[in-house]
């Protein structure tokens, strides 16, 4: 599993499938592929916040109707340049995303509900320094996070190296409306986008 405390598909039916009932599915049934057993994706996504031409799309293969950016730099910056692209196209940068989040990692209330996710206070104090740093890869708290602060859903479709997807909820708030991003093998986000 990519991202550890992050609800992966197994078959089970996560707190997003329970949410949305079958017919919010944005893909027909038999369109979705056999390896991707989370066919109720939420039709209510937030609107695209940035312009794309089809030269910018990547067709996600086996998931009609669904396709992933190609112009987030792989430089450990990508989660928080893919999320705020998708956010406000930019204008809140990447560095003002990681800034908060590795802020809001060592303050109250937010330190109470991630810490959980560490062994001790010395190792989320450890990995907030981590993650204020230029080109530190985002982790799971810090997609939780950026969705906490700025008050918006998060779903992620992993894409790995042989074509497999499934769906990681990176954050499950008030607003129904999910801000979509692609996760690739394991290692880079990009955008992804409802065509």
């Amino acid at each position: 599993m990519c991202f550890p405390g992050l609800y992966e598909d197994s078959g089970t039916a996560t707190p997003l499938q329970q949410q949305f009932p079958e017919q919010s599915s944005p893909t027909r049934q038999r369109d979705t592929p056999d390896n991707l057993r989370f066919p109720n994706t939420p039709s209510n996504l937030r609107p695209i916040q940035f312009p794309y031409t089809q030269a910018d799309i990547v067709p996600i293969p086996g998931y009609p109707g669904w396709g992933r950016t190609n112009w987030t730099i792989g430089d450990g910056n990508c989660q928080f340049r893919a999320f705020a692209k998708a956010l406000d196209n930019d204008r809140t940068s990447h560095q003002e995303v990681r800034r908060r989040v590795a802020q809001a990692m060592v303050q109250w209330p937010w330190r109470d509900f991630i810490s959980h996710n560490y062994v001790s206070q010395q190792e989320l104090e450890e990995d907030a320094r981590r993650l204020a740093q230029d080109r530190e890869w985002g982790n799971s708290t810090s997609l939780w996070l950026m969705g906490a602060l700025w008050e918006v859903s998060i779903a992620v479709l992993h894409i790995d190296a042989h074509g497999s997807l499934s769906w990681l909820m990176g954050y499950s708030g008030l607003d129904d409306a999910y801000l979509c991003l692609a996760f690739i093998n394991g290692n880079h986000y990009e955008n992804l986008l409802h065509l």
